[in-house]
């Protein structure tokens, strides 16, 4: 089942639950208008950046994602080139495919709602989802009772396949961690870039293979979650190579030939 928001708007219906999976993931982006956000496993769809914002848009939304975010004006100083908002306008977008899932949070939006859902959500129409309830720390599928459920489905006129606005994709990211641990790792499984993990590229942007990183830097970024100090600290101020991904974990190689692996996936810059 297909609406677009202007058949939403001229329907007698008085509300409609929701599923976001983008920057609808992270609770800023409410502003303490929902209460009742519930998390969600949907069926059929790849979670995927194939949608691009415009220049126009981006510059209109630069405030509103930098505090969505979390973001300091300082941090903007850490952000590689590579990752340039003019060069990278992508925003994410779901597609039909049987054999994907991806985690949502499900919430009511009531009829005086629709039109300033229909300004936002304008590069999508909505279409009628299947799912289950999820607990967002262990992952596990719960056994409760469902109302209908909508997403939004970009649509075809608006396809292109840009690199990840980061602040975007950090707001997506950072809310889907704030939910439940256990969630957002299944956001970092169920979201693509041209074919790869999104985290893997963001990743990689700010340490590319063979690069030279300095261990303070690394240690300085490594904000709310600063569990892998404790790893770093003895090499602070040394300069290291980047050698290799495993998964999240990093590689760093240094001039007296030791090796140190540690997690990246929860820097508060990534």
């Amino acid at each position: 089942m297909k609406l677009t928001w202007q058949e939403l708007i001229d329907s007698n219906r008085n509300h409609i639950y929701l599923i976001g999976y983008g920057s609808l993931l992270n609770y800023r982006t409410h502003h303490n208008k929902h209460t009742d956000l519930t998390p969600v496993l949907a069926h059929g769809f790849e979670r995927i950046y194939n949608i691009a914002y415009t220049p126009k848009m981006i510059k209109e939304r630069l405030d509103k994602f930098q505090s969505y975010a979390d973001f300091s004006f300082e941090d903007f100083n850490l952000i590689p080139n590579r990752l340039n908002y003019e060069n990278n306008s992508g925003a994410l977008n779901i597609i039909h495919n049987n054999h994907r899932k991806f985690n949502g949070l499900m919430f009511k939006i009531y009829r005086d709602e629709f039109q300033s859902y229909a300004d936002r959500e304008n590069l999508y129409h909505l279409e009628k989802i299947e799912y289950d309830f999820l607990n967002p720390q262990t992952g596990e599928i719960l056994n409760k009772e469902k109302v209908e459920a909508f997403v939004v489905v970009g649509m075809e006129e608006h396809f292109d396949i840009k690199p990840p606005y980061y602040l975007y994709e950090k707001a997506c990211r950072n809310g889907a961690y704030e939910i439940g641990t256990e969630f957002g790792k299944i956001y970092d499984k169920t979201t693509f870039y041209n074919g790869n993990y999104v985290y893997k590229y963001i990743l990689k942007q700010f340490f590319p293979i063979n690069s030279l990183v300095n261990v303070s830097n690394i240690i300085n970024t490594i904000g709310k979650f600063p569990g892998e100090k404790d790893i770093l600290i003895k090499y602070s101020y040394k300069n290291a190579r980047v050698k290799g991904y495993y998964d999240s974990n990093v590689e760093l190689l240094f001039d007296d030939g030791n090796t140190v692996f540690f997690d990246m996936g929860d820097l508060s810059l990534i």
